[in-house]
C-alpha cells in the first residue's frame, strides 16, 4: 500500500472512530467523567508513589484525602448551600414579582416622559427583551437542576471508573503505545506530552483561579451581610471558568441580589466584584495560569460562541481546553501530512 493510501486510510479510520464516539456519546458520559477525574488526581497519586508507596496504597489514599475533602463539604458546606438552594426557590416568585414591578415603573416612567415616538418604542422593547430574558434565564435554572439530577448516575459511577484507570493507567498506556506503529510511536507520545501540557496548564490551574474567586465573592457577601453567600460565590466560581465572559455572567447574580437591598449595597458589590477581578488577573492568574493555553484571543471568542452553541453553557465550560487540544491536533496533522515517518 502506498504512503498516501495508508495516509487516507488512517484520516478515514479517526473520522470513523470520531463519529462512532460522537452516536454513542450518551452512553460514554461517565466513561469521560471517570477519565476527567482521574487526569485531575493523577499527579496526587504520582506524589504519593514517590513517596514510596505502592500504585495501589497511593490511590487508596488520595481516594481517602477526596473523601475527607468531599465529607467536609457535605458536612460544614452542603447543608448551607442546599439551604439557600430552597431559600433562593421559595423566593423565587417573590423576585420575579419583584423584577415584574420593576419593569412597569420604568415602563409607567417612559410614558410619562414625554420622548420621541421612535426612541420610545426602542425603550420599551428593550424592556420587554429584558423581562423575557428573566423568564429565560429562571427557566433555564431549573432546567438545569433537573438536568443535574438526571445526570446523577454518571456522577456516581464516575469515581469508580476513575479508581480502575489510575491503577492501570501504566498498562493501559502501554497498550495504546502497542497499537500505534513503531515509526509512529515517538511523534504520538510527543503529542500526547504536547497535549497534556495544554489540559494541565488549563484545566488544573483555572480550577484554583476559579475557587479563588468563589471563595472571594462568597467572603464578601457574608462581610456584607447578604443572603445566598454559598450560591452567588458558586456560581461566580464556575463562570469564572468561562474566559473574558465568565466574570461577567457570574457578576450577574451577585448584582441582582444587591438589586434586593439598595443602591449602596449594589455599588459595594461592584466595587468588590472589580477589586476581585483585578487580582485575579493581575496576581493569581499569571502565578498559576501561566501561558498554559497559547490561543489567540480571537480564537477564543470562537471557540466560546461555537461552544454555547453546541452545549450551551457546559459548551462554554469546555470550549477553550477543546480547542486548545484540536489545535494541537492539527498541527500534528499538518505536520505529519507534511513529513511522515520513514518506515524503518
Amino acid at each position: 500500500m502506498s504512503p498516501a493510501a495508508r495516509r487516507a486510510l488512517f484520516c478515514v479510520g479517526i473520522a470513523a472512530s470520531i463519529l462512532f464516539l460522537w452516536y454513542l456519546r450518551a452512553a460514554l458520559v461517565p466513561v469521560f467523567l471517570g477519565l476527567f477525574l482521574a487526569y485531575l488526581l493523577a499527579p496526587a497519586v504520582r506524589f504519593f508513589e514517590s513517596r514510596g508507596l505502592g500504585p495501589l496504597p497511593a490511590i487508596i489514599a488520595v481516594y481517602l484525602l477526596l473523601m475527607a475533602v468531599v465529607l467536609s463539604l457535605g458536612v460544614f458546606v452542603l447543608p448551607q448551600g442546599v439551604a439557600q438552594l430552597e431559600k433562593l426557590i421559595r423566593g423565587l416568585p417573590e423576585y420575579i414579582e419583584w423584577v415584574t414591578a420593576y419593569v412597569h415603573r420604568a415602563e409607567e416612567g417612559m410614558y410619562r416622559v414625554q420622548l420621541p415616538q421612535t426612541l420610545q418604542d426602542a425603550l420599551l422593547s428593550v424592556v420587554d427583551r429584558t423581562e423575557m430574558a428573566m423568564d429565560e434565564v429562571m427557566d433555564k435554572f431549573v432546567n438545569a437542576l433537573f438536568g443535574l439530577l438526571s445526570h446523577s448516575f454518571s456522577l456516581l459511577a464516575a469515581p469508580v471508573l476513575s479508581f480502575y484507570f489510575l491503577h492501570d493507567r501504566k498498562t493501559l498506556t502501554r497498550r495504546f503505545i502497542g497499537l500505534i506503529p513503531a515509526h509512529w510511536r515517538d511523534r504520538v507520545e510527543d503529542l500526547l506530552s504536547e497535549m497534556d501540557g495544554v489540559l494541565k496548564g488549563f484545566i488544573r490551574s483555572r480550577l484554583l483561579v476559579a475557587a479563588f474567586v468563589g471563595v472571594s465573592v462568597a467572603l464578601v457577601f457574608i462581610a456584607i451581610g447578604l443572603p445566598y453567600s454559598f450560591l452567588v460565590g458558586s456560581i461566580a466560581g464556575v463562570a469564572d471558568l468561562i474566559p473574558y465572559f465568565g466574570p461577567i455572567l457570574g457578576a450577574v447574580p451577585a448584582l441582582l441580589v444587591a438589586a434586593t437591598h439598595s443602591p449602596r449595597v449594589i455599588v459595594k458589590i461592584l466595587i468588590a466584584l472589580i477589586v476581585i477581578q483585578q487580582i485575579e488577573s493581575i496576581v493569581v492568574s499569571p502565578l498559576v495560569v501561566g501561558d498554559g493555553v497559547s490561543l489567540h484571543p480571537v480564537w477564543v471568542v470562537i471557540a466560546l460562541f461555537s461552544g454555547a452553541r453546541v452545549g450551551g453553557l457546559v459548551g462554554m465550560l469546555i470550549a477553550v481546553p477543546v480547542f486548545a487540544s484540536l489545535r494541537v491536533l492539527g498541527m500534528f496533522a499538518w505536520r505529519s501530512w507534511k513529513d511522515p515517518p520513514s518506515v524503518v
